[in-house]
């Protein structure tokens, strides 16, 4: 009796599949807002529209978070940086929800972060000023996609090694989540989570 005729499945071949021939992927440039599908809904009115505007509360919110950088100077590792720096986002994330309720680009606006902390450190690369926002530098580079990653870290190699920082700070940007399952529980019941 084979084994399809029993409701089991038969066993696959280890044959990989043949990388596909297409172009090399292209390079990552600045963010320029949210991307959308071609021939979406969403397409069809950027057409009719426009590309959609930066939102006027952006600014405010990325001058706001480098401001208050010092604040992840308290960090003691790499973990506990990682979660001040979440924290200091994160806070500002909640009052864009609770206050703005449109123009909800984080990535849009993690990218402008990200642009305005490189430029802000380039500004006060001889003075005290810079160290809180190397910190924020690290932390930010630990949750950033890689594209965004690379542009956080590589002009400013040089500026970090000149500096008398904390040997664990190199290692924020290698943090990975653990992958371990908790039970957590919310208003529906016992759920699983990672």
């Amino acid at each position: 009796m084979s084994p399809v005729s029993r409701g089991r499945k038969s066993k696959r071949s280890n044959k990989r599949a043949k990388p596909c021939r297409s172009n090399p992927p292209e390079k990552v440039s600045a963010y320029r807002g949210p991307s959308v599908a071609p021939g979406s809904a969403a397409a069809t009115l950027n057409r009719l529209l426009g590309p959609p505007e930066r939102p006027s509360w952006f600014d405010e919110s990325i001058k706001r978070v480098l401001d208050n950088a010092r604040v992840v100077m308290s960090a003691s590792g790499p973990r506990e940086l990682d979660q001040l720096t979440a924290e200091l986002l994160g806070a500002e994330l909640h009052r864009a929800v609770h206050r703005e309720r449109q123009g909800m680009w984080f990535g849009w606006w993690f990218a402008g972060l990200v642009e305005a902390e490189t430029d802000r450190i380039e500004e006060a690369a001889g003075k005290s000023s810079a160290e809180p926002l190397l910190w924020l530098l690290h932390g930010l580079a630990a949750m950033a996609p890689p594209s965004l990653r690379s542009k956080l870290m590589a002009p400013n190699r040089a500026i970090t090694r000149s500096r008398e920082l904390p040997p664990w700070l190199s290692e924020v940007p290698r943090l990975a989540a653990t992958g371990e399952v908790c039970r957590m529980r919310d208003a529906y019941g016992t759920r699983s989570a990672v």
